[in-house]
């Protein structure tokens, strides 16, 4: 039999986001009659387009606009392909969907799930580098993440590292309110706030790590599905338009709140514990705003011990930066560190040859997200605005640098990876 292991993880309570505007996003929806309903339900009108940085640019609105129309296609399998009683593990963010600035290392997928159910997580763990098995729960009595109310604290939290694997690599968790009896496999215990279960795989090394294949099954009800009713079908496009409607305007609060109220240009580490974030893990935040003649030079001392890191960019709207064909992120595996020890990373629109260049995408401001999981330490690291002739003179003379050609290489590589990993 496999053994069981199971993690303890702090958990800290923190006020998530909510004013009156989010409060009425909540309850904006109504079970629609027909699809001209369900189409009237996400008109916005100018109230999320007010919550711009420049209400009024054209650009910024249709950005919004394209921001909208993925957050329906991401909805769609969470709410009409999944339930708790047929859960299934849909893609979540990643590439594609890259709503609130989702890690670029990772693949998430996502199933609701009841209380009351008893569930068969399983699989093989693959190669990645981490795999973490969260449950969540929302911070009122609605249904789902994002669909009646906001992500909560966790209310469970395990991975592939803490758990008993078969020597080909395979698993099996069970997941439940109490431990069967005579059970001595994994078990994660089930919280009666628990209404969704999140699998994040992390990679290290884009080009060689292995996805996990895993599968989540419901194995205390019957597994065929019924023909929904038109009754379940308009309930489920009223979830739909909340998930369109609440993500969207809580990252537009977010990302007004981190340019207005938290110094432009400068770091700080925050935590997302209180909001679904992985409990074992430390996040920096930041916002950056350049011109076309400058840049941001990120200097980080390293924890002494640090399990993984990263550090991305994410444009106005919390999207992250077109994580397949630029490199707007680095991780510890993929980052250049100096003899200090230290790693620097430079933010700027046009590529400046080194190695550790964060590219803008053609935005000139947005956020900056860093992590550290299972650190012994916290360094905050810095940010400082340069001209971009003041850059090599700022920088240590053993910077690692890189070709055009070597560039188009990394991307290419870069493109590859994403394009293996599950997305759809």
């Amino acid at each position: 039999m496999l053994r069981c292991q199971t993690q303890p993880f702090p958990i800290q309570e923190h006020d998530t986001m909510s004013d009156d505007t989010t409060t009425s996003a909540i309850h904006r929806a109504r079970a629609p009659g027909s699809w001209s309903e369900f189409l009237d339900g996400l008109r916005v009108g100018e109230e999320l387009y007010g919550l711009l940085e420049d209400p009024h640019d054209p650009q910024a609105r249709a950005e919004l606009d394209k921001m909208m129309a993925m957050t329906l296609s991401q909805g769609y399998p969470m709410i009409f392909h999944a339930s708790p009683e047929h859960p299934d593990l849909v893609p979540y963010l990643n590439a594609t969907f890259n709503s609130a600035g989702p890690n670029p290392d990772n693949v998430y997928l996502i199933s609701p799930i009841s209380p009351q159910g008893t569930y068969r997580l399983h699989g093989n763990r693959g190669s990645v580098l981490l795999g973490t098995v969260t449950i969540g729960a929302s911070s009122g009595p609605g249904r789902g993440l994002w669909m009646e109310d906001l992500p909560g604290p966790l209310v469970g939290q395990t991975d592939f590292g803490q758990i008993a694997l078969a020597p080909d690599g395979s698993f099996e968790i069970l997941i439940s309110r109490e431990r069967p009896a005579g059970h001595n496999g994994n078990w994660l215990e089930l919280s009666p706030r628990a209404d969704h279960l999140l699998v994040r795989q992390t990679s290290y090394d884009w080009d060689t790590e292995e996805n996990a294949f895993v599968a989540l099954d419901r194995i205390d009800a019957p597994s065929q599905l019924p023909r929904p009713t038109r009754e379940q079908i308009a309930d489920n496009l009223r979830l739909l338009t909340n998930f369109v409607l609440m993500g969207t305007r809580y990252w537009l609060d977010y990302m007004k709140q981190l340019r207005t109220k938290s110094p432009v240009n400068a770091l700080q580490l925050t935590d997302y514990w209180s909001f679904g974030g992985i409990a074992t893990q430390v996040y920096i935040d930041g916002y950056w705003s350049i011109r076309e003649d400058e840049c941001v030079l990120i200097e980080a001392d390293l924890p002494k011990a640090c399990r993984y890191w990263n550090f991305q960019l994410a444009d106005p709207l919390f999207l992250g930066i077109d994580l397949t064909n630029r490199q707007t992120s680095l991780n510890g595996r993929q980052a250049h560190i100096d003899r200090d020890g230290r790693f620097r990373a430079v933010i700027c629109a046009r590529d400046p040859g080194i190695a550790n260049w964060l590219d803008t995408g053609g935005f000139h401001r947005g956020g900056v997200i860093g992590r550290w999981l299972e650190a012994s330490d916290h360094p905050t690291p810095t940010m400082r605005l340069l001209k971009l002739s003041e850059l090599d003179a700022a920088l240590p003379p053993e910077t690692a640098r890189v070709t055009a050609e070597q560039r188009q290489r990394t991307l290419r590589a870069r493109r590859a990876a994403v394009q293996r990993w599950r997305r759809w």
